[in-house]
């Protein structure tokens, strides 16, 4: 194929630059410098051979043409064999030049006489050098995978994942190792729904699934999943820590992102953020919403043994959930030096989600009792506002990787849960029997507030070894208002139950210090740490009548 295609290079620039039809190696009728009815001198022979300057490796397949010097047309050619050698024949004798090339070589051109007394005119051997052409900058981009695997996380990139476009941090994860995902858009990392979610590294307001379906796809650059977290972490989700890393734009840019999503049976999401950046100072500012409805069945058996008494409950339903919510956020970034940067940032907004489910339910025993059924309307919903904002500062060493971070974190949340259920005694076709159902409401308005401050320090040893110490502290104060009450059908009322009913005040102090060695390199690596906290948690139970 190389052959091929200089042997159609040769002959088609030779081709060009005759114009002619004839052979484009054959003389030129009216063209040559000498013009002789002999025979004698009309098959003329130039030769030589073509070799590579550095190396003097013979050069096979270089495109040889020799022109007449009076006019440049062409009045032979050929590739070299190869060993590198030519030989050019049927020429007339003459002025003429000989051009030697090969891509990625300088061409040589050497002046020529051939004289009709030479039967043969050799050039000996003819030297090419390598030349390099200067272009301009060339942007190399690779992809990364969409999942990366490194000592303590799995790094999902989220520009890898164009199915998640448009939606949200759960779609992201979906069909990545050791997370899972439902139609409701709940969470579960490792089996467990008890996990930490960090935006940015700081901790997110809105708790576990809640926060990630606030989260806009679009604006996440990588998810990180921490299983095996390291001693810089708290110790608070039991099944792991779900980082989420939200893109930055270049410097000195002003640039704006809108997306807008809906979809069908009544799915709507969108998202903007904008981005200023100047020589001394970043500007960020965004806005998302979303109101997602969904729609499922539910199938459900469950199976209770108790001694000799086995109770089988099927449970069939139909029902619908929703998820809503609205925020602002915005920030500023000050460039005090190359090296050193503060920061500030706040949030703000409102969530909702809930749902609607109306079932029947059939109970089994297999003491010879009769089989219960039930028929159930059920619905919660669950919202609030939330709030929370920084101040940050890093300051890079002049050694490549040493770094100083500083933080002060507040955040803060309020809202309600509210259930509501209605229980109907029926008969085997689902008829109530009931003339007054049971029914049941409950109201949880949680008040919570947290403060941290944390000083975090890296140190590199060399490429493969690096240290890590810091100090983290943090306040939480929350207040729980938790009410049960019951419809009483005599009074027509809802009467509270204090059996079920609980107002609770929590607060906790954490001091902690670590420090973590790493070792690094292609084949094995592992980390180091250790962490050491002081807590003092108080909890007041109104119940309990004590701390």
């Amino acid at each position: 194929m190389r052959k091929f295609i200089l042997l159609i290079l040769v002959f088609l620039t030779l081709f060009t630059a005759n114009g002619q039809t004839p052979s484009p190696y054959a003389p030129i009728p009216g063209k040559s410098p000498v013009s002789s009815s002999n025979p004698a001198i009309k098959n003329l022979v130039v030769r030589g051979k073509v070799i590579e300057a550095q190396s003097s490796t013979p050069m096979g397949y270089a495109n040889v043409a020799i022109f007449v010097a009076a006019d440049s047309t062409v009045a032979g050619g050929i590739m070299t064999a190869d060993n590198g050698s030519f030989e050019i024949k049927n020429l007339l004798p003459g002025k003429y030049y000989l051009s030697v090339n090969f891509i990625g070589y300088a061409k040589k051109t050497i002046p020529l006489q051939i004289a009709s007394t030479k039967p043969i005119t050799d050039v000996g051997t003819i030297r090419l050098q390598t030349t390099d052409h200067k272009i301009g900058e060339v942007e190399v981009v690779a992809e990364k995978q969409r999942v990366e695997f490194k000592i303590d996380r799995r790094v999902v990139n989220v520009s890898q994942n164009i199915v998640s476009t448009g939606g949200t941090a759960v779609e992201v994860l979906e069909n990545t190792p050791s997370v899972q995902t439902d139609f409701e858009g709940n969470v579960t990392l490792r089996g467990s729904s008890n996990f930490t979610v960090l935006i940015d590294g700081r901790p997110s307001v809105v708790k576990g699934s809640d926060a990630l379906r606030q989260l806009p796809a679009a604006g996440i650059d990588k998810i990180e999943i921490i299983t095996n977290p390291s001693a810089k972490y708290d110790p608070d989700g039991d099944s792991g820590i779900i980082n989420v890393v939200m893109k930055r734009n270049q410097k000195g840019s002003f640039s704006g992102l809108v997306n807008l999503t809906a979809g069908l049976k009544d799915k709507y999401r969108g998202d903007a953020n904008f981005t200023l950046r100047t020589k001394k100072w970043d500007f960020t500012l965004g806005a998302d919403f979303s109101d997602m409805t969904n729609l499922g069945t539910r199938n459900m058996l469950q199976k209770l043994t108790s001694g000799d008494t086995i109770t089988s409950r099927q449970t069939l339903a139909d029902g619908t959930n929703f998820h809503k919510g609205h925020n602002i956020k915005g920030g500023i970034d000050y460039i005090l030096s190359p090296s050193t940067t503060i920061g500030i940032v706040g949030t703000v907004g409102t969530m909702s989600h809930g749902d609607a489910n109306l079932g029947h339910q059939i109970t089994s025993y297999n003491m010879a009792m009769p089989s219960t059924y039930l028929f159930q309307d059920n619905s919660s919903t669950r919202g609030g506002k939330y709030w929370s904002g920084n101040v940050n500062f890093m300051h890079k060493f002049d050694n490549k990787g040493q770094e100083l971070q500083g933080l002060f974190y507040f955040s803060g949340e309020n809202g309600d849960d509210v259930t509501n259920q209605i229980n109907y005694n029926t008969d085997a076709n689902y008829n109530p029997i009931d003339k007054n159902p049971y029914k049941y409401r409950s109201n949880e308005s949680p008040v919570e507030h947290e403060y941290r401050a944390k000083l975090d320090y890296v140190l590199p040893i060399n490429e493969k070894d690096k240290l890590e110490a810091g100090y983290q502290g943090r306040m939480q104060k929350s207040k729980e208002n938790f009410i049960f009450e019951e419809y009483d059908y005599a009074s027509t009322n809802w009467i509270n139950n204090p059996k079920y009913s609980s107002l609770v005040d929590f607060s906790q102090n954490i001091q902690a210090l670590y420090g973590t060695f790493s070792h690094s390199n292609n084949s094995f690596s592992y980390q180091l740490g250790l962490r050491t906290e002081y807590t003092n948690r108080k909890l007041n139970s109104q119940r309990a009548n004590k701390t």
